[in-house]
């Protein structure tokens, strides 16, 4: 698991996690990603890099659930990075979209992502 401000003016938060992984590690990393956010006093880009993610133990509806109720509301944009994996196929997708309208983006690589946030190379 990694998390990590993406640039100096703490505008965009990168986590990564590899492995399968579970609803409460899951949660566990989202806390952190959230105790990043209260830190600043403005909104935060979150990019989720699943490229190297396992499967989720608890199935998807759990982990839907998991981040829908501990998603911060200062996080501006919620971007996914790697959504050809199993657990980010086309029903996740949308199950998403659903959850996070306007607010969530998927990408195929890191590259795109900080591209569409306006970052040319992150810290």
């Amino acid at each position: 698991m990694m998390i990590k401000w993406v640039d100096n003016s703490k505008t965009s938060i990168l986590y990564s996690y590899e492995g399968d992984f579970t609803r409460d590690s899951f949660i566990d990393m989202i806390e952190q990603v959230n105790e990043m956010i209260e830190s600043v006093p403005h909104k935060v880009d979150v990019i989720q890099d699943s490229r190297n993610v396992g499967q989720f133990q608890n199935g998807q509806n759990g982990h839907s659930q998991g981040i829908q109720q501990c998603i911060h509301q200062r996080a501006a944009q919620v971007i996914v990075v790697g959504t050809d994996l199993t657990g980010f196929d086309q029903p996740m997708k949308e199950l998403y979209v659903q959850v996070f309208p306007g607010r969530m983006i998927f990408f195929e690589t890191l590259g795109e992502a900080f591209k569409f946030i306006g970052l040319d190379t992150p810290v």
